[in-house]
């Protein structure tokens, strides 16, 4: 059985978390002063110290921000319980795969969420509240669906291809629910983008035992990329840019990367790297799904991947592409505005096209 657990750190690990956490504040307010005297334009002030944060806590041990992060049961239940919210899960499913389910439980059109998080971290509350958002954003416009998130096997517990398994394994449940394929939309950030990306590999390339069990017939719904971590080892201008703005350091997703990739024979590297499995890897792409949105912030390290993997799907995929750039924006950029609050009163130039995407989605 797959553990979604947080296992304490070792006491080095600790250590090194306690000491980053004992000295945020006066790392953020320095780096805000430093900020302010030089004049550099600011995102607001609130919003750079909340970037600040995030790039001084990611230096930190994956391990301590693993336990720190909490799991993804865990942090399901606190936040459906703080905002009045039924819990409402199905699983363990096979492999301990779990979907939880954002407001109402509906089978008739799925919208379901694939977190990111290095493929190390639980999903956290303020990727919940996004999508939560879109989910009443559309319901008052009358365009309903189920909004459901995958828990999923996290690292080391978890290796390559157990998280492909449980996201069949989760489609599968949905389809035996009386779920059209057609009416499953697959969202995801970040390393969830790249495990929807395994889960289309593997219905071009299908590896024996994985899944989906159940014959597709037809067309998937739309598939919607955020921030898409799609090589391991970039070598791209962005992702090496020593002036980046983006709440990561290039070291930092490098070791993440092969750590996993550790995990994954080299005959099986094009389903965990898709922008390096070649032109031709994604051929057919438009026979499974129709609509592919990826997003990407102008100040991200993922960016130029993001833009050629776009061009990519569009000229070999065959396939629908819509490829949209955030200027200004970090990794994940969409979710920022939902660290204090499920309404912010600006939710950036981003989320509006996203939701209107999804609704385009349901409704076609």
């Amino acid at each position: 059985m797959v553990q979604q657990y947080a296992k304490p750190p070792t006491w080095r690990q600790t250590f090194s978390l306690t000491f980053r956490l004992l000295t945020l504040p006066a790392f953020v307010t320095l780096d805000l002063v430093r900020h302010l005297v030089c004049g550099r334009k600011s995102p607001g002030l609130l919003k750079y110290s909340g970037l600040s944060a995030m790039r001084y806590l990611n230096k930190a041990p994956y391990e301590g921000l693993k336990w720190l992060a909490g799991t993804t049961s865990a942090n399901y239940a606190a936040w459906a319980k703080a905002r009045g919210l039924p819990a409402v899960v199905d699983g363990p499913l096979i492999d301990d795969a779990s979907i939880y389910w954002l407001g109402p439980k509906r089978t008739d059109k799925v919208v379901l969420y694939v977190p990111g998080g290095g493929f190390w971290a639980g999903v956290n509350g303020t990727a919940l509240s996004f999508w939560n958002h879109v989910r009443v954003e559309l319901d008052k416009q009358g365009v309903h669906a189920g909004y459901a998130v995958l828990g999923y096997g996290l690292y080391p517990e978890a290796s390559f291809p157990t998280q492909l398994r449980q996201l069949a394994v989760a489609f599968d449940h949905l389809m035996a629910s009386g779920v059209e394929p057609s009416n499953i939309h697959l969202v995801g950030d970040s390393a969830g983008s790249n495990l929807i990306l395994q889960f289309l590999s593997q219905l071009l390339h299908p590896i024996d035992g994985i899944g989906p069990v159940q014959t597709i017939n037809g067309p998937l719904g739309g598939v919607y990329l955020m921030s898409p971590w799609l090589l391991f080892e970039s070598q791209s201008k962005s992702f090496l840019d020593p002036t980046s703005k983006d709440v990561f350091d290039a070291a930092e997703i490098l070791a993440w990367g092969k750590q996993y990739a550790s995990q994954v024979p080299d005959s099986r590297k094009p389903y965990v790297e898709a922008a390096a499995a070649g032109p031709n890897w994604f051929s057919g792409l438009g026979l499974i799904v129709k609509h592919v949105l990826i997003s990407s912030g102008s100040e991200e390290r993922f960016l130029d991947d993001a833009v050629s993997f776009g061009d990519t799907l569009r000229n070999n995929g065959g396939a629908n592409v819509q490829l949209e750039i955030q200027e200004g924006a970090v990794h994940n950029e969409p979710f920022l505005s939902f660290i204090t609050t499920d309404t912010p009163s600006d939710v950036g130039t981003l989320t509006p096209v996203i939701i209107q995407w999804v609704k385009e989605q349901l409704l076609e």
